[in-house]
């Protein structure tokens, strides 16, 4: 794991994406090492500094901070996971390409505002809350994306979009809810 490459990869697919699309487009990378060397360390430090700050500035016991980070991790990591496998089996209604590794990269790398937001937003909860507003701004970049990446046609992005990113949003919210029944936390 490079976190230099983990540095630029996010930095530019946040300040230049159409042409860091263009850039992913033509790299020939597993899902795995996807996972394993961008979405992981991003997930596992956002859930880290949700724990730090909790645990700092929260008025939650050391255990709760715990399981609060824990559950955080596995919303996040799941909520990417079953939500690439979605998109995938649904591609080809919209014209779309159907490649699960194509699929992985992106969600993961359109997900990256709302990991950054996720690093920043749990160092101090109250505060850093603001800084949600930019999960937004992945739509905007899986909008950008879906078309190198899985060919879609102009005329179906606007509703794979839509359904694209309610799946996520109904998959993060329902795995959240499970955790939260699962593993009390407050």
């Amino acid at each position: 794991m490079d976190f230099k490459i983990i540095f630029e990869r996010a930095k530019n697919i946040v300040s230049i994406p159409s042409k860091e699309w263009k850039k992913i487009q033509n790299e020939i990378v597993d899902r795995n090492d996807i996972i394993k060397n961008y979405a992981l360390p991003l997930i596992g430090f956002g859930s880290l500094t949700t724990l730090a700050g909790i645990a700092l500035f929260g008025t939650l016991s050391s255990m709760h901070s715990l399981l609060l980070a824990i559950t955080t991790f596995i919303t996040y990591f799941l909520g990417m996971f079953v939500s690439a496998f979605v998109i995938n089996e649904i591609a080809l209604s919209f014209g779309s390409r159907k490649d699960i590794n194509v699929s992985f990269k992106l969600i993961i790398y359109s997900s990256t505002p709302i990991y950054l937001a996720l690093i920043v937003s749990g160092i101090h909860p109250e505060i850093f809350a603001f800084v949600k507003i930019f999960y937004f701004y992945s739509i905007y970049l899986f909008w950008l994306g879906i078309t190198p990446l899985l060919n879609t046609p102009e005329d179906k992005k606007l509703g794979f979009v839509i359904v694209s990113i309610s799946i996520f949003v109904i998959v993060s919210n329902m795995i959240n809810q499970i955790l939260v029944k699962l593993i009390p936390i407050y």
